[in-house]
């Protein structure tokens, strides 16, 4: 006799998951042994979690010297945040670092490192140098300059700084400026660079202070807006608003005070007039440039040898490559790109293709190409070359693009034929005011 088990779906149920029990507990006065108080607010917690990844709370739970401290109902932490030490609690519950926000990875690094729980501090490190974006910028520079020992974040800082110089128009014109302090914001437009303009900063500024009010629970009124806009009022340069865009712009009586508004028109109608306003700032702004090079090369695809075109790049001024446009077929197999400084290889290439199908090399850090120095640019992939037009090709091509009075790329020479058909690339000038 056949004998059928029917089974109610509703009974199956998913395997027991320890992980997931632990995550859903965080916090949870149910099950807990231990309450901390910080900032005002409870965090409950199970001992033996937390010790088990960290040495400072099995030595607090378990060691005869501080049990007493630990039996107390709840144990209050001054030195921290509530944000930073609950995130450093779901990581010792199981909790990933990429789930906790931008704008808490600094207190939750302090959190980390007083606790010992080392390879969560070498987590948000690692996140630190490799997580950032034209999106994240700004907020990943708040958090660095919280350190204190920001020799360790140098090389980081520097990378990130120039992220918010060349995106600046992206940057400040985002959310992300709404989460970030006072300090923060005064350091970045003392840059000496930023691509965006005087009025769009003023702008960004103005969105910032309302932000700043709702934190500090103040009222948005005009008064206060005016009083966290004192600090930057020297950091714009009014030189470079015009009086159509302050006509449009309501919001400038709010951040300053009919005197100095007032003062403000009658300075940009006659700049010889006297202006209440000190700036103290004269910006640059990113330009962008691209030079060309003479002369395709078409290749063979179906036969297949390995290429290189090696080509020493040398500037008399500094400039910020961004893409290297090439004569390159996208269908070339095994293709590498490689930038080498005195012999180093700086990988930092990404590469895709044009609406031509041609090979292009987009940097995701652009690299600066200082003056004065050599850097040897490499170019390899598999392909047959040949050129109808190989003996109108000078093996010593070079490129000499002149940007403006002072400025030109030189010396780009090319070990064989050239396969690059255009350089893009930016420097930074002084905004310029039009009339």
């Amino acid at each position: 006799m056949e004998v059928k088990v029917v089974v109610d779906q509703q009974d199956i149920r998913e395997p027991f998951s320890l992980d997931k029990y632990l995550k859903a507990n965080i916090n949870q006065p149910k099950f807990s042994d231990v309450c901390f108080e910080v900032e005002g607010k409870k965090i409950y917690a199970i001992k033996s979690i937390l010790a088990i990844g960290s040495e400072v709370f099995e030595r607090m739970f378990y060691s005869n010297a501080l049990k007493m401290l630990s039996d107390e109902s709840t144990v209050v932490i001054k030195d921290l945040t509530y944000n930073g030490f609950l995130n450093m609690s779901k990581y010792l519950y199981g909790y990933s670092v990429d789930e906790i926000e931008l704008k808490e990875l600094y207190e939750t690094y302090r959190a980390a490192d007083k606790y010992m729980v080392y390879d969560m501090a070498d987590r948000l490190m690692n996140r630190f140098k490799s997580d950032y974006d034209f999106e994240n910028a700004l907020l990943f520079y708040d958090q660095l300059l919280r350190f204190e020992e920001k020799e360790h974040f140098e090389v980081l800082m520097n990378e990130v700084k120039f992220v918010i110089q060349s995106c600046g128009d992206q940057i400040l014109k985002n959310d992300q400026i709404l989460d970030i302090n006072q300090t923060t914001l005064l350091n970045v437009l003392m840059f000496e660079s930023l691509n965006i303009s005087e009025f769009d900063i003023l702008k960004a500024v103005s969105r910032w202070t309302t932000a700043e009010c709702l934190r500090s629970c103040l009222k948005v009124n005009p008064t206060n807006k005016r009083n966290i806009f004192k600090p930057f009022k020297r950091l714009i340069d009014w030189s470079l608003i015009t009086v159509e865009q302050l006509r449009e712009f309501n919001t400038i009586e709010e951040l300053l005070t009919f005197e100095e508004v007032a003062s403000l028109f009658v300075y940009l109608l006659d700049q010889s007039k006297k202006f209440v306003l000190n700036t103290d700032i004269h910006r640059k702004l990113f330009k962008y440039h691209e030079t060309l090079s003479q002369g395709a090369i078409s290749w063979d695809v179906s036969k297949y040898t390995e290429s290189e075109f090696a080509i020493l790049l040398n500037v008399n001024k500094s400039i910020i490559l961004s893409k290297i446009h090439t004569f390159i077929p996208e269908s070339v197999k095994n293709f590498r790109f490689t930038i080498f400084e005195n012999e180093i290889d700086l990988e930092i290439e990404n590469y895709f293709s044009n609406e031509d199908k041609m090979v292009v090399v987009e940097f995701e850090e652009d690299p600066h190409i200082d003056k004065g120095k050599d850097y040897k640019l490499v170019f390899t992939f598999d392909a047959m070359k040949f050129s109808p037009e190989t003996d109108k090709l000078s093996s010593n091509n070079k490129i000499e693009h002149r940007i403006d009075d002072d400025c030109f790329i030189f010396n780009l020479n090319f070990d064989r034929l050239s396969c690059i058909e255009k350089f893009t690339f930016f420097i930074s000038s002084y905004h310029v005011r039009t009339y």
